[in-house]
């Protein structure tokens, strides 16, 4: 969920026409068969799908051990008030726990599910983005889509691609916390999922369906879905540092008839490390709240939470409002650089995928 990696300007156009006649391109529905339209190419659902799903799974793979341990200390110590932050001294600790339990692989639970939920959802998610802002640049023009249709953009990509990828994170979730004795309930009280081990991704979708019911799919649905507010605002805070930036770098190539600037690596990495720190920061309570509710030992834990609601009542009165920020030292250093990642990739790749289109496009012509 920050822009797409497709917006105009991330790749080089063709050489020759200025920015008012790259623009004229743009509106016109219908382009002369003898004109190479970048946006046309930049679009294209399966390039945009491609790249993001490419992306999104390797940004996921270097970073998963830091996800681990954060869903590690979100899950911990339900219940128990603390006075301070937990912060590096106790991700520390817990690092230092699932490596006593599990070993190295221990930080790599959950790594497929991870790696397919994130690959699905960054192709979607730049996929339906893009679409729908490529709508709006063909009215507004080129890296000029206000701010409201940008967020416009991003809810609907955000709920169709949250829709369909919960339940990969909710397996995921389980397969991270199924070792974690701090999960588990403080008073001896017995459930018959008390006891239950996965297997895997689909030993585990299996028995959620068997034990707890199709809709436990979906546990956690409502701030999940309010977490759709973390990719708006990592891709809003994206395109518009990156559009202020390459219309800054394009007044002055306009004059000389040059072609216009697409981000480099270390700009579009600059810049969704930027966006992705702030949206992480801002929504990381939400993340907290779904991890309580998505664990397995909340269905025999003391402190069990029925719904949404009464998971954020009971965290803020029984434990304090720091409890919302459980985790957030690793989240930190793992959301901006997978958001820096991700969009690094993703222009990258977009880039190459439309100088092969441009190369075929001419070859023909």
């Amino acid at each position: 969920m920050s822009t797409t990696t497709t917006t105009n300007g991330t790749t080089p156009l063709v050489q020759g026409p200025t920015t008012q006649q790259t623009s004229s391109f743009i509106s016109t529905k219908h382009a002369s068969p003898s004109e190479f339209t970048p946006l046309q190419q930049r679009y294209k659902g399966l390039n945009t799908m491609i790249s993001g799903v490419f992306s999104g799974a390797m940004a996921n793979f270097v970073l998963h051990p830091l996800d681990c341990i954060k869903i590690r200390m979100q899950a911990n110590d339900r219940g128990v008030k603390r006075t301070t932050f937990v912060g590096l001294k106790d991700s520390i600790k817990v690092t230092k726990a699932i490596y006593l339990e599990d070993g190295w692989k221990g930080y790599y639970r959950g790594l497929s599910s991870a790696m397919i939920g994130a690959g699905l959802a960054w192709g979607l998610y730049f996929t339906i983005y893009n679409s729908k802002k490529y709508d709006y640049e063909k009215e507004y023009g080129v890296n000029q889509v206000p701010t409201l249709q940008l967020t416009f953009c991003g809810l609907q990509a955000g709920v169709v691609t949250n829709l369909l990828t919960h339940p990969i994170w909710l397996i995921k979730t389980r397969l991270q916390l199924q070792n974690s004795v701090d999960t588990l309930p403080s008073v001896g009280t017995s459930h018959h999922l008390q006891n239950i081990k996965y297997n895997g991704n689909w030993d585990c979708f299996r028995k959620i369906i068997k034990y707890e019911g199709v809709k436990s799919l979906y546990i956690g649905l409502t701030p999940s879905m309010l977490l759709i507010s973390h990719g708006i605002i990592h891709f809003v805070c994206y395109d518009r540092m990156k559009s202020i930036y390459l219309n800054y770098k394009n007044e002055k190539r306009h004059e000389s008839q040059e072609t216009l600037y697409h981000l480099n690596g270390t700009e579009s990495f600059i810049l969704g490390f930027l966006g992705k720190g702030i949206a992480g920061f801002v929504t990381y309570p939400l993340q907290v709240v779904k991890t309580r509710l998505q664990d397995k030992s909340n269905y025999y834990h003391q402190e069990r939470y029925k719904s949404f609601s009464d998971a954020l009542v009971k965290i803020y009165k029984h434990e304090g409002y720091k409890a919302f920020f459980r985790g957030i030292v690793p989240h930190v250093l793992k959301v901006s650089p997978n958001g820096a990642i991700v969009l690094m990739l993703n222009e990258q790749i977009m880039k190459l995928l439309y100088l092969a289109e441009e190369k075929k496009f001419k070859q023909n012509h």
